[in-house]
């Protein structure tokens, strides 16, 4: 199916709007932290559209859709595993701002070692280009198969590559979070589809009639279990805050309140549309049972169902939900290399100086991740892989905030333990699969290594002790000082 010209004219008109918004606030910035934290100054609104735009994207999309269309409501799980990480955010980035922190890496600096701040920002690298890899993928994937075609993949990578490069590295998280409120609304959107769906099916009840009652099931026997889900639950939580870009989530905001209302609210609004995102699922098996591959549900279901003009409209999502969470991801990876890894070697240089490195920095992370979009075999499996490298240095992490007996030996030995063990697992599923023997589902395998990655902090920490007792009181007591008040760590804003 060819794309209709009003389709191609409302992206077109998308993509000009994105590279003005880039120029528009190109004079804003100025300093290291204009660019990577908008000069924390960012307010309610532009936090809730902020978080949603870094918690949503085209990726996720893709992952419920087709994994719903592929095993029922149980497929929701795939995003709904941070449901009962709801509550934390509501004091957890409180703290976050409190620590008036740039970086992921600078917390370890902080309560540990600048070691462990350096191993912090080569973890929070990695994640970063493989997020955007997935990104890109998922991104491809969806555009190629809403336009039947029309867009190939291995062209949808780089252009949109390129274009939220520039209009980020331009304008900084300021303008990153200006075009984040634009695409959250675009993004929004992607559940227009569902009143289409309930049309052609009969609702609710003409589903239930067409669907076998399993599809309807929250679990499912022998993958979506419910040790599944816990197991899976808690691996988000554990590994939630190693991730670079929810640092700048929490540092952009000009309060504590700002912060915890902007948080929430974004994330609130994640989860209602992943509701959305399980029946789009649904009604994709409804109407087109037995596709081969199930990440093009989404796709095929746009393709199908939407007149001309608001085709266009839902690549334009599509776009908005990969490229504003990419320039955020960018912009953080870009903040670990100058401030963590480039300054401490270069000292002494002028912001600009740093600013420019910032700015080569993004470049070259996209362009890492472009070449590794292309080897990706699914986008499930490029999430898998974040997941559990998001969870290395989260035993370390939550042991740092709430057990002040966290020691640094004890965040290099556990974060050692955790990775050792979830490469093991991999080396052991392919042996496995070669001999015909038990191969570890991915809920065993983050059992297997949160368990050991845990009883390695716990038992390390009690034999060891800190190198700098004043330096942890001091973290400490950063974090029970709220920002309103005048305190000795002011002039660290």
């Amino acid at each position: 199916m060819a794309l209709h010209p009003l389709d191609i004219a409302v992206l077109a008109a998308y993509l000009v709007a994105m590279l003005v918004i880039g120029l528009a606030c190109a004079g804003a910035v100025k300093t290291q932290k204009d660019l990577f934290l908008g000069g924390r100054r960012f307010g309610k609104l532009l936090l809730t559209f902020q978080t949603f735009g870094i918690g949503t994207h085209s990726e996720q999309v893709v992952a419920v859709v087709g994994q719903c269309y592929r095993n029922g409501l149980s497929g929701i799980w795939w995003q709904f595993m941070w449901l009962f990480c709801t509550p934390v955010y509501w004091m957890s980035h409180t703290l976050l701002r409190r620590m008036r922190i740039t970086t992921a890496a600078d917390y370890w600096a902080q309560r540990f070692s600048p070691g462990l701040a350096a191993l912090s920002a080569v973890s929070g690298l990695f994640q970063v280009t493989f997020m955007i890899a997935t990104l890109l993928k998922a991104m491809a994937t969806v555009a190629d198969s809403v336009t039947g075609g029309e867009i190939p993949p291995n062209l949808v990578i780089p252009i949109a590559a390129v274009l939220f490069v520039f209009y980020t590295v331009a304008g900084g998280l300021y303008a990153a979070t200006i075009t984040d409120l634009v695409q959250g609304v675009l993004t929004i959107l992607l559940s227009l589809l569902l009143p289409y769906i309930f049309a052609r099916t009969g609702g609710m009840a003409g589903l239930h009639q067409i669907l076998d009652p399993s599809r309807f099931a929250y679990t499912m026997p022998g993958e979506m279990t419910w040790f599944y889900i816990a197991v899976l639950s808690i691996n988000s939580l554990v590994g939630v805050y190693t991730g670079p870009h929810t640092v700048t989530n929490a540092g952009s905001g000009r309060n504590e309140w700002d912060v915890r209302v902007g948080v929430m609210a974004g994330t609130l609004l994640k989860r209602f549309l992943t509701v959305a995102w399980a029946f789009l699922g649904l009604g994709a098996l409804a109407l087109n049972p037995g596709l081969a591959d199930h990440e093009q549900a989404f796709g095929v279901l746009v393709r199908q169902l939407l007149p001309p003009g608001l085709v266009g409209l839902m690549v334009a999502a599509i776009l908005a939900g990969c490229m504003s969470a990419c320039e955020a991801l960018m912009l953080a990876g870009a903040s670990l290399v100058t401030r963590n890894l480039y300054a401490p070697l270069i000292p002494a240089r002028p912001d600009r100086h740093y600013l420019g490195v910032g700015r080569v920095a993004s470049v070259a992370i996209v362009a890492v991740s472009v070449v590794l979009a292309y080897e990706l075999d699914s986008v499930l499996d490029g999430l898998k892989h974040v997941w559990a490298v998001c969870a290395f240095m989260g035993l370390a992490w939550w042991g740092g905030v709430i057990w002040p007996r966290t020691t640094a030996a004890a965040a290099w030995v556990s974060t050692a333990v955790t990775a050792v063990m979830y490469l093991g697992t991999l080396v052991y599923n392919r042996w496995a699969a070669e001999h015909a023997r038990h191969v570890l589902p991915f809920a065993e395998q983050c059992a297997l290594y949160l368990a050991c990655g845990l009883a390695a902090l716990v038992v390390t920490s009690l034999l060891t002790r800190h190198r700098d007792p004043g330096a942890v009181r001091r973290f400490y007591r950063k974090m029970r000082t709220p920002l309103t008040l005048a305190s000795e760590f002011d002039a660290e804003e």
